[in-house]
């Protein structure tokens, strides 16, 4: 019962990270006419496309860059399998913060 708990509850700090995200890349000015759909691959490749059609000041790449780490690391927090990986929630989740911290100064032109 605990291990169903515990990917439960990883489910849903993926949901709470992935929501997170997405409103601070749709809320910026940046990219309000260019939304992003969610952190698939996928999802990040079209709007890294649909982005760099509609932007010069902004490093398109380098956000999406950061929008697949964040990815990767909300990943980890889903998958019990990666649990080889020496990093506890804590630490994904401190990493996570940092990210998104990163990524609001790349939105609003704080950071190159």
């Amino acid at each position: 019962m605990q291990k169903q708990e515990n990917r439960s509850q990883r489910f849903r700090n993926r949901i709470v990270v992935e929501r997170a995200v997405l409103s601070i890349v749709n809320e910026s000015s940046q990219s309000r006419h260019t939304p992003l759909a969610g952190l698939t691959s996928a999802a990040i490749n079209d709007w890294e496309q649909r982005a760099s059609a509609n932007r010069a000041h902004v490093s398109v790449r380098n956000v999406a860059h950061h929008l697949h780490a964040i990815a990767r690391a909300a990943g980890i927090i889903v998958d019990n399998s990666r649990a080889i990986f020496d990093q506890d929630d804590e630490e994904i989740g401190s990493e996570i913060e940092e990210l998104k911290g990163k990524l609001i100064r790349l939105l609003t032109g704080e950071a190159s």
